[in-house]
């Protein structure tokens, strides 16, 4: 894997029982907010398309 094939994220997660919620952040971009682990995910996959599309 190339260096710019690596995408750095910082998480800020909140539990709260079985629950999640939180904001995903590149350094760049403001932070996205999620609630749940099917949003983290879906902002995991936005952050990886913005690198792919970067890298093209």
């Amino acid at each position: 894997m190339a260096a710019d094939d690596r995408v750095h994220l910082d998480v800020a997660l909140e539990v709260d029982g079985e629950s999640i919620r939180g904001t995903v952040s590149d350094g760049v971009a403001p932070a996205v907010e999620f609630s749940g682990w099917l949003e983290l995910m879906s902002v995991f996959e936005l952050a990886r398309s913005k690198a792919k599309s970067k890298a093209c």
